[in-house]
């Protein structure tokens, strides 16, 4: 089994396995197992948005589980709360995906 093999096998046994790190969310009407680093918050540098924070989260899902990668700018709803995707990329077998929306 090569490093790539051993990865793939990882990332529903550990890193996604819902004893360990990964909860039940639903993004886009589907029930997945995701991770969700919601520990980020960038403050609006617009004067006119003062107190007013960008609420940013990272969704971590197996890539498998959706055609394609999420596009910058497209609505995603996550638990059935609405975002916006501001960056996706693929890591070793899995979307990292950064979702916003304000936040007062």
């Amino acid at each position: 089994m090569t490093f790539k093999d051993q990865i793939a096998v990882d990332i529903d046994n550990v890193f996604l396995n819902l004893s360990e790190f990964a909860d039940d969310h639903v993004i886009n009407g589907i029930e997945v197992k995701a991770v969700i680093d919601s520990d980020i918050l960038e403050e609006r540098s617009n004067a006119a948005a003062r107190g007013t924070y960008l609420g940013l989260k990272r969704v971590f899902v197996n890539e498998s589980l959706f055609p394609a990668r999420f596009a910058v700018g497209a609505r995603i709803n996550l638990d059935g709360k609405s975002y916006f995707v501001r960056d996706c990329s693929e890591e070793m077998g899995m979307y990292v995906i950064t979702i916003e929306a304000n936040k007062t």
